[in-house]
């Protein structure tokens, strides 16, 4: 299974720049040059509005990734609107969260909704449920510490304790956010932070500096034996 995972876009309204860049035109070529790597699937981890989630910039992105004809699957991140997102992109919303598990060729993917920078009771019961060794996860938020201190301090994943200690067997999570390139490796946990398709942050300061505007897509493979493979890929 050959997994594209694309975060952190950024769009602020269709026909609009973000901070001077054109974040849909990135998105675009991350999308043409990740397709030479022939995915199975996308997955696209959060941001892909860069204030308040809106309902015509999900639409935009929905009829972009409808023409690839190939499967994707969203989740929201902080800067989205989960019950737009999911009204948009057809998925159930539990008590105002967008969550779910998906199995597609012998791989079982769960997919989670850290958007408040927090997790419901609701879903942290439902997502002991769905563990199981190997588990591959999907979240906006890293579920720690990732050395960037303007993500590290000002906002990171409120619940990292309480996340970290529900991991009993071995997964893997692929996240965004941080907009840098991370590989973290916990007690149970291998946390792959991917860069955004935005900006990249810089590590040195608590202070936003943008370290550079290159934009990124992770290619994931994950093997019949449940082991992962992953690369980050830079264009421009």
């Amino acid at each position: 299974m050959r997994i594209v995972q694309i975060t952190d876009i950024h769009v602020s309204k269709v026909g609009e720049l973000t901070n001077d860049i054109n974040t849909q035109v990135n998105f675009l070529e991350v999308l043409d040059q990740s397709l030479a790597y022939r995915p199975d699937l996308y997955v696209l981890t959060g941001d892909l509005c860069h204030k308040d989630g809106e309902e015509e910039t999900y639409h935009w992105f929905k009829s972009r990734m409808d023409m690839l004809n190939i499967p994707y699957f969203v989740i929201p991140g902080n800067h989205d609107d989960s019950q737009k997102m999911a009204s948009v992109f057809q998925y159930e919303c539990i008590n105002g969260e967008l969550y779910y598990v998906i199995e597609k060729d012998d791989l079982k993917m769960i997919f989670l909704d850290s958007g408040k920078a927090t997790m419901s009771d609701g879903q942290y019961l439902w997502l002991s449920q769905k563990l199981e060794e190997n588990s591959v996860i999907f979240m906006h938020h890293p579920p720690c510490i990732v050395g960037v201190p303007h993500m590290d301090v000002k906002y990171k994943f409120q619940e990292i304790e309480r996340f970290q200690a529900l991991i009993s067997k071995k997964a893997t999570v692929f996240c965004g956010h941080c907009h840098t390139e991370r590989s973290i490796q916990l007690d149970n946990l291998t946390v792959f932070v991917t860069p955004s398709c935005f900006v990249q942050i810089g590590d040195k300061s608590e202070i936003f500096e943008a370290e550079h505007y290159k934009p990124a897509f992770r290619l994931i493979d994950v093997a019949d034996d449940g082991s992962v493979n992953t690369a980050v890929k830079y264009i421009f």
